[in-house]
């Protein structure tokens, strides 16, 4: 089984997709790396871009079959920054958050990821 792990180069969810090798479910990771780190996602399968890249996305889909849920750990994490700019956030977390839904729903998985 294959979980896409959505933001998986950060702290965070880097450990969540080392819990998903742990359990025998490969983690596919989608990061655009702008807060998270390259050395969390070497030699694992992983993707650097938008979550909301609906051509990657459909790539991604059409490249792993067997990805069969989603977890999304993908977002724009400050403390000052989204009160000085929180178009900007709302942009990032939740307008690109439904974007990836709509993908998701569309390439015809539905489930969420469980352990």
């Amino acid at each position: 089984m294959k979980v896409l792990t959505t933001g998986g180069a950060g702290r965070i969810s880097s450990t969540v997709a080392s819990a998903r090798i742990d359990f025998a479910t490969t983690p596919v990771i989608l990061d655009n790396l702008s807060t998270g780190n390259a050395e969390f996602v070497e030699d694992r399968i992983f993707y650097r871009s938008d979550i909301a890249d609906t051509e990657l996305d459909r790539r991604i889909f059409a490249e792993h079959p067997d990805l069969d849920a989603a977890t999304h750990c993908a977002a724009l994490a400050a403390m000052e920054e989204p009160v000085r700019e929180p178009l900007a956030y709302y942009r990032e977390n939740v307008a690109k958050t439904a974007a990836l839904l709509e993908n998701l729903v569309e390439s015809g998985r539905r489930r969420r990821a469980q352990y």
